[in-house]
């Protein structure tokens, strides 16, 4: 077994040998940028991988075998079991020819960011692997085999490498012993630029391939070099993900300081009680908005009420949410504290990677598979209750209910489902109003005072066809009127 780099649109005997005669088994992808063309014959099996890194294409021969496996995609699925003809070395470019039998061929195609795989039949572009150049279809597999070398008048290496890029790419590269040698005597300068490079090898310096005249080895650097490559790649990625996460922080952080600002500038609630309680002879029952002087700040104030309460009843509301309001107040500056401690450690995580250090990305935690159970259970002395969680858990609901079980729903408010499993048997007054305010709490009526809930046996409630999720139709029902203390 032999292992060996295939570049700059050249490869050796042996290789030629070894594919010339053989039977294409199989050509797949395992990503956009690989390609591999798989080979039978006496010799055993042998694999030609195609592989690109920062827009170079690096083709490697019998390495240790991709397997075709569920991620893997086929392609060009009519040379399969075809024989190759011959393979051949294009010059002036870095590109190998691979002709089969009944007049296809495969072209690979290695400069620079125009590389490509191309499949030809009776010698016209079918079928390009990298989708991103499709400009190559329809293309004659002439204008590579006719491809002639122009007298152009050079003189030094900077002009050879002026005059055909494509030999370089990024990076310089050594210039194969049989490239000219068919035109050479034509242009003497590049006969002698050759000679000189020619006799450099491949080196690595700072992650970068350049010439050396200390023999090494071809493979070895370029494996070097790939890696090097792909290790650069994965720490700008991880750069890319941390700049992205800090300035998630920094949102976040500027958000919740905003909030926080406004919170503390509003009125507070304590406030608006008393303002409510010291013009109680303003306040009409009914009334949703009233103005008022604030001998807080000497000056006029709209308060907003809930229609459905009376005078006291809103101030004792407003008192309510004032003991509440300085714990939203910690809540925020804890947000804030989390963003801030975020950003800090996005720093610092920036400055290992510019170091060279390895990091580690936090992944976020895979989601907890939701409870099959479509309702909140609450047990009571006499029956259980079911509370749905969402639309789709109410109808689930109605379909587990016993036929004589209790149903509530808040009237013409969007919310969850309630049902009592009592089965039919007597409910007293307590537990039906308890029920009837989860229904409450758990619909956009939870910020009424005093809300109608509608209750039937579950019987007299079914799903219409093709209705929306959460939406029945009830066709006998009770109602009583809910006393939200907490709206």
């Amino acid at each position: 077994m032999f292992s060996h780099f295939i570049t700059y649109g050249r490869i050796s005997e042996e290789i030629r040998n070894n594919l010339e005669g053989s039977f294409i088994s199989n050509i797949f992808s395992t990503g956009k940028d690989e390609l591999i063309i798989e080979t039978r014959s006496k010799h055993g099996s042998h694999q030609l991988v195609m592989q690109w890194m920062k827009q170079e294409m690096f083709i490697r021969y019998n390495m240790p075998h991709r397997k075709f496996g569920r991620k893997c995609l086929p392609w060009f699925k009519s040379c399969e079991n075809l024989s190759i003809i011959s393979v051949q070395s294009l010059p002036f470019e870095r590109i190998i020819h691979i002709q089969l039998e009944h007049g296809k061929s495969i072209l690979l195609k290695g400069f620079g960011r125009y590389s490509n795989i191309l499949y030809y039949e009776d010698d016209i572009c079918i079928s390009v692997f990298r989708q991103n150049l499709k400009s190559d279809l329809g293309e004659h597999l002439d204008q590579y085999l006719l491809n002639e070398i122009e007298d152009l008048a050079i003189t030094n290496e900077n002009e050879f490498k002026m005059a055909y890029p494509q030999l370089f790419g990024n990076w310089e590269t050594p210039i194969p012993e049989d490239f000219y040698s068919s035109t050479a005597s034509k242009i003497p300068q590049i006969k002698n630029i050759f000679n000189e490079l020619s006799n450099k090898y491949l080196h690595l310096d700072q992650g970068k391939l350049c010439f050396t005249n200390e023999k090494t080895n071809t493979q070895s650097i370029v494996s070097e070099y790939l890696k090097t490559t792909r290790q650069a790649k994965q720490a700008q990625q991880l750069k890319n993900t941390v700049k992205q996460k800090k300035k998630r922080f920094l949102a976040y952080s500027k958000k919740s300081k905003k909030e926080l600002a406004q919170l503390k500038s509003a009125k507070g609630y304590k406030e608006l009680g008393d303002l409510i309680l010291s013009n109680l002879h303003l306040i009409k029952q009914g009334d949703a908005l009233i103005k008022v002087w604030d001998y807080y700040d000497n000056s006029e104030l709209e308060i907003k009420l809930n229609p459905l309460l009376n005078a006291q009843q809103n101030a004792q509301r407003f008192y309510r949410k004032g003991k509440n309001q300085h714990l939203q107040i910690e809540e925020i500056e804890r947000k804030i504290k989390t963003a801030e401690q975020g950003i800090i450690e996005s720093d610092q995580k920036l400055l290992d990677l510019e170091k060279g250090k390895t990091i580690k990305i936090e992944k976020k935690p895979a989601k907890k598979e939701q409870n099959a159970s479509p309702y909140r259970l609450v047990n009571s002395e006499a029956f259980d209750i079911w509370i749905g969680k969402n639309a789709k858990g109410n109808d689930a609901m109605i379909k587990l209910a016993r036929k004589r079980d209790t149903w509530m729903h808040a009237r013409g408010f969007a919310g969850s489902h309630v049902i009592i499993r009592n089965n039919g048997a007597p409910i007293k007054n307590e537990l039906l109003k308890a029920a009837g305010l989860y229904a409450v709490l758990n619909s956009k009526a939870k910020s009424q005072g005093l809300v109608p809930v509608i209750y039937t046996e579950c019987k007299f409630v079914s799903k219409p066809r093709n209705a929306l999720p959460g939406l029945v139709k009830v066709m006998q029902e009770s109602v009583i009127d809910i006393s939200n203390e907490l709206g």
